[in-house]
C-alpha cells in the first residue's frame, strides 16, 4: 500500500506547525497552536501526518477529540499516510491501549477515568497532544484534561485578554477547527493562542478544492 499523498496546503499547514513548535521552543513562548480550515479541506490527513512525523522521531502523540468517529477516522488516516507504521491505539469506552506511540482518546473517557489518563502517561510520557474540533477545548472538563497533560491554561478562562496570563506547556499541542468564531472567543483564544495556518471556505472554492454551494 502507497502512502497516501498529501495535498500541497496539506504540507504547507503541516511544515507551518512543525515551525511554529520550533519557534516555541527556541523563543520561550507558548507551545499550543492551532490550524483552522474550513470543513471538507482534510484536517485529519494533517493530524495524521503530524503524528506520523512524531513517531518517526522517536516520540508519543496524544490525539484527543469528542466523538469516536472522529477518532476512528483519523486513525485509519494515520494508516492512509504511514502504511508500515504501527497501529494507533485507542483509550474509548472499553478499549485500553495506553502504551502504543500514538493513542487515539476521547475528552469523556479521560474526565471520567483520570486513572486512565495516568496510564496513557506512565508508558513514556506525551510529546505531542493534537486536538480535533478544537473549538469545543474550552469546556471546563476539556480544560482539565489539557492541563494534566502538560498544557499551560489558566485558570481564569473569563479575564480580559490583556490581563491574561498563560502558564508553561510541557508538550507541544496544536488544535484542529473549521472555525475559531464563536461568542466565547476570547476562551478559544487562550486555549490556542496562535494560529498557524489558515484557510477559509472562499478560497477552497475559488482554488477548486470544494465546489459552490446552490440554493434548492
Amino acid at each position: 500500500m502507497q502512502p497516501r499523498v498529501l495535498r500541497k496546503y496539506q504540507w504547507e499547514a503541516v511544515n507551518a506547525v512543525l515551525d511554529e513548535w520550533e519557534n516555541a521552543a527556541l523563543n520561550g513562548d507558548s507551545k499550543r497552536t492551532s490550524v483552522v480550515l474550513a470543513t471538507g479541506l482534510g484536517k485529519s490527513t494533517i493530524v495524521a501526518k503530524l503524528a506520523a512525523v512524531a513517531r518517526e522521531m522517536g516520540e508519543r502523540t496524544l490525539i484527543l477529540a469528542h466523538r469516536e468517529e472522529l477518532l476512528e477516522q483519523i486513525a485509519s488516516t494515520v494508516m492512509a499516510v504511514d502504511p508500515d507504521g504501527e497501529k494507533p491505539g485507542f483509550v474509548l469506552n472499553v478499549r485500553n491501549e495506553p502504551d502504543k506511540s500514538i493513542v487515539c482518546a476521547s475528552f469523556q473517557t479521560l474526565a471520567a477515568s483520570p486513572q486512565r489518563l495516568e496510564e496513557i502517561l506512565s508508558h513514556g510520557g506525551i510529546d505531542y497532544v493534537l486536538v480535533d474540533e478544537a473549538h469545543h477545548a474550552t469546556a471546563p472538563t476539556y480544560v482539565e484534561v489539557l492541563r494534566k497533560l502538560g498544557l499551560g491554561i489558566t485558570d481564569d478562562l473569563a479575564a480580559n485578554p490583556e490581563d491574561a496570563q498563560t502558564g508553561e506547556d510541557t508538550v507541544f499541542a496544536c488544535g484542529f477547527t473549521a472555525t475559531m468564531n464563536r461568542a466565547d472567543t476570547f476562551k478559544l483564544g487562550h486555549v490556542w493562542p496562535t494560529i498557524a495556518y489558515e484557510r477559509g471556505l472562499v478560497w477552497a472554492i475559488d482554488n477548486g478544492f470544494l465546489v459552490r454551494p446552490t440554493g434548492v
